[in-house]
């Protein structure tokens, strides 16, 4: 297997990720009002959608790590298996060091 396509492999799953992170913030914050602007409301009106597209990118990347079980490539699949769990992962760390932080 070539390193370049799997470097590939795992950019156009992550430009992807981009793409849909922001097609969700200009959604979102198309459905607030102008008139009304709140500055720390406004990041709440995206994150609904940033979870939706998150979880429909997460679901195709799992069913692409079954179909590259079938066609047998170890490093492809653990690489969808990474991202999969990469982002919530980091928010997870995040929550814990802000957490620590607050103590």
């Amino acid at each position: 297997m070539e390193k370049g396509s799997i470097i590939k492999h795992v950019l156009i799953r992550i430009m992807i990720l981009i793409i849909l992170t922001f097609v969700s913030v200009f959604i979102g914050l198309s459905t607030l009002n102008p008139n009304r602007r709140c500055g720390t409301g406004d990041v709440l009106s995206f994150i609904p959608w940033f979870l939706g597209f998150y979880l429909l990118w997460s679901l195709c990347l799992f069913y692409e790590f079954f179909s590259l079980i079938k066609r047998k490539q170890k490093v492809k699949r653990n690489g969808n298996l990474i991202m999969i769990f990469l982002l919530p992962a980091i928010i997870i760390l995040l929550w814990f060091y802000f957490e620590i932080l607050n103590l």
